[in-house]
């Protein structure tokens, strides 16, 4: 059972007609005697019909329910309501909290879902980048089985590579050219 505050704002006026007979039978001060009683209990019997989800999206109906219901009671006692309006709806702590887990919770799935959807892409990336590179070693053998001499401007390429990282260092290096233009497929003696 969940603990709720609600502050309703009631406008009302006696029947003109029956002023008199309202006096008589309830004193002047009537609307202190049948007005409150009145809205407490058709508050609780409305409210009991709804849960908390559903009073606060239809806050609305809930009010014009009261007001039905109230209209209906007050006229018994020759009153008429004009208006009814929820002006504060409350929940207790328990309730709250729940709603702030719940939203936490709804959080996380998101968050889970993003790093899955997030981690598939990177697998279909990893796989193009893999398959583009095995292609790309299929078309070097490929080249290099036509073209023997493909393989020494590729040797002068990785060399002009290495020169250019080694001269944006700070520390001396030096290599023998030996070492540089040197034919890997032949054993060292």
């Amino acid at each position: 059972m969940q603990n709720i505050k609600i502050t309703v704002s009631v406008l009302y006026h006696p029947e003109e007609s029956s002023l008199s007979r309202l006096h008589l039978k309830l004193g002047k001060n009537y609307d202190d005697k049948v007005i409150p009683p009145l809205v407490n209990e058709i508050m609780r019997s409305v409210v009991a019909q709804y849960s908390a989800s559903q009073l606060l999206s239809q806050r609305d109906q809930v009010s014009d329910r009261i007001k039905s219901s109230l209209e209906e009671r007050a006229r018994n006692f020759n009153i008429v309501i004009t208006n009814v309006a929820i002006k504060e709806l409350n929940f207790g702590k328990e309730y709250i909290s729940a709603i702030e887990q719940k939203q936490v919770a709804q959080q996380e799935a998101e968050r889970a879902k993003y790093t899955v959807e997030q981690a598939k892409e990177s697998k279909k990336s990893i796989i193009i980048k893999a398959e583009a590179e095995a292609r790309s070693i299929e078309l070097v053998g490929s080249a290099a089985m036509k073209n023997p001499s493909y393989l020494s401007i590729r040797k002068i390429e990785y060399a002009k590579e290495i020169a250019a990282i080694l001269a944006d260092t700070k520390n001396s290096v030096v290599l023998s050219t030996g070492l540089i233009m040197r034919n890997w497929d032949k054993p060292v003696v």
